[in-house]
């Protein structure tokens, strides 16, 4: 996205500025103190205190990009300071040298700016290589998930599982379209399999995801108790067929609704028991949904003929004039307000979907927004920050949550806790 906006810059460089924060040469003291979202928050809420217009990128590694046309040399330097003076109680060196933060006037630096994006990009993929063989162990064979099953049974499964809340916007603002839960396969490595790489053999990771779905299924009454409407629960398509499912759909509280998540890929593998669970969800009142679409996956499968309620798109690479066009068709024949944008990280994105008629998301920057919001109608918001209420949010148990005093208000839909006065 940031590269697509360098590349229409490229033929009117005239009085366009980027700054660049290096986050990610950062101590992580200083990260754990200020995360990358507050400080691009600060960043904005300076521009506009300068009556100054930016698009701010967030990338990867954390590295924030700030792009602006005509800016004043008062408002750079007010956000350069703003941006050093977030860290200054944690005396990190990068700041003390100058290092923290580049200028960039694309009329004379444009060569170097992309240099440095290249740079960049090369450190992440090997950044990526490093992390991929620091997490891989031992192959996951029999002998292995035998144990992780019985840890497994041991573990108090409710630890592993997240939550993301998707929303809509719509003329009347942004409300809440139901709370997403999922186990997380880090956090389970890390809890019950530190040396076990558990991706490494397909059949029997799909055996492991299967059991962890009827875990999760089984601790039905306390999803139930932080869910406020809408609950929607990744899993294995085989595991709508199973009686923990059924008990799951028969215990549920009379005013709520559930959303079946299911991957594109498993669809796939039996397309006749998808459209079986399809019609069985809906003749029970609830929903379903194709998870991990990609923009490849859109050419060669025709979605229209799945009865589904929604579909999770991938946002494309901006840079790929092919992905964008791909997508463009994509929404145009497929109705758009049955697709959500996942993966949300920054408002363009958002921009980017609503130009083309869809109205639903889910991301990190949704994340963001909503606990900015959470955080700013509670009574001791002075007591954490914005990642630390995101954070809470996302848990439905643990030290992150206990942290917080209010604990009610982050299992309230967004357009009820937000939208109008508590």
């Amino acid at each position: 996205m940031f590269l697509e906006t360098l590349h229409r810059a490229s033929n009117a460089r005239k009085g366009v500025c980027v700054l660049f924060f290096r986050y990610s040469g950062l101590k992580a003291e200083s990260k754990n103190t200020v995360s990358a979202m507050t400080l691009a928050n600060e960043l904005k809420l300076v521009a506009e205190d300068g009556d100054s217009s930016i698009t701010i990128y967030i990338l990867s590694t954390s590295d924030i990009f700030v792009v602006g046309r005509d800016l004043s040399l008062k408002t750079i330097e007010d956000m350069e300071r703003a941006a050093r003076r977030l860290f200054l109680a944690t005396e990190d060196e990068v700041n003390l040298h100058g290092g923290f933060v580049r200028r960039f006037f694309l009329e004379r630096d444009y060569s170097r700016l992309m240099f440095l994006m290249e740079k960049l990009s090369a450190n992440a993929e090997k950044a990526r290589a490093e992390e991929q063989k620091r997490i891989r162990g031992a192959l996951l064979v029999p002998q292995y998930l035998d144990a992780i099953l019985r840890n497994i049974n041991n573990f108090n499964i409710i630890k592993l599982i997240r939550r993301q809340e998707a929303v809509q916007i719509s003329a009347k603002g942004m409300q809440s379209l139901f709370f997403e839960y999922f186990t997380s396969m880090v956090d389970l490595k890390r809890a019950i399999a530190p040396d076990v790489d558990v991706l490494s053999n397909r059949w029997l990771f799909r055996y492991l995801s299967e059991t962890l779905d009827l875990r999760m299924l089984g601790i039905s009454q306390d999803l139930y108790a932080h869910t406020p409407n809408v609950i929607s629960l990744n899993l294995n398509l085989s595991s709508l067929f199973t009686t923990e499912f059924d008990s799951f759909l028969k215990n549920l509280p009379p005013e709520m609704k559930i959303v079946a998540e299911i991957q594109l890929t498993d669809v796939f593998q039996n397309i006749r028991n998808f459209q079986t669970a399809c019609t069985t969800l809906h003749e029970r009142g609830h929903r379903i949904l194709i998870d991990g679409l990609s923009v490849a996956g859109t050419t060669f499968l025709d979605f229209n003929q799945f009865d589904v309620d929604y579909v999770k798109l991938t946002i494309p690479r901006l840079d790929s004039e092919e992905d964008v066009l791909r997508t463009n068709a994509f929404a145009l024949e497929y109705d758009p307000n049955k697709i959500i944008l996942m993966r949300v990280e920054s408002e363009e994105a958002i921009r980017w979907g609503l130009l083309r008629g869809i109205t639903k998301f889910q991301g990190y920057f949704i994340d963001s927004v909503v606990a900015n919001l959470c955080r700013g109608r509670c009574p001791n918001r002075a007591n954490c920050t914005m990642p630390q209420c995101a954070a809470c949010k996302a848990r439905i148990v643990g030290a992150l949550r206990e942290h917080c005093q209010h604990q009610d208000r982050l299992d309230v839909a967004f357009e009820k806790s937000m939208a109008r006065p508590s």
